[in-house]
């Protein structure tokens, strides 16, 4: 990933992944190279849906709960694939919706009380 040659750190994220699948981190970073893969159009798509699966299973594995790295990952993915999909994609929407609503409950629990009082 340094080098920023992506398919191979992505074969051996797979790799890594095969032997943890219940490593939060591993899923995390998974998850951030597949958002960063630069796709032809027609691949971008699946590289997006993967990256929210992988997203979505960190925030699962993530003791707790989800943290704020996970969350915005996860809500950039969603708003990335709305722009790529051509059609509506309900399960897309309600899931922006649901990331929103935790990133502002993670943020208020974890703010001084005159932030949250702000929001």
């Amino acid at each position: 990933m340094n080098v920023q040659n992506y398919s191979k750190a992505a074969y051996c994220y797979e790799e890594v992944l095969a032997k943890e699948p219940r490593n939060y981190l591993v899923n995390l970073r998974y998850a951030e190279l597949l958002f960063s893969l630069t796709s032809k159009p027609q691949e971008r798509q699946q590289d997006l849906l993967n990256a929210r699966k992988y997203f979505s299973h960190a925030a699962i594995l993530k003791e707790g709960a989800p943290d704020s790295r996970t969350l915005f990952g996860l809500l950039k993915t969603c708003l990335a694939l709305d722009k790529v999909n051509k059609k509506e994609d309900t399960k897309n929407t309600e899931m922006i919706e649901v990331t929103k609503k935790q990133i502002k409950d993670l943020y208020a629990a974890k703010a001084p009380k005159e932030i949250s009082q702000a929001v």
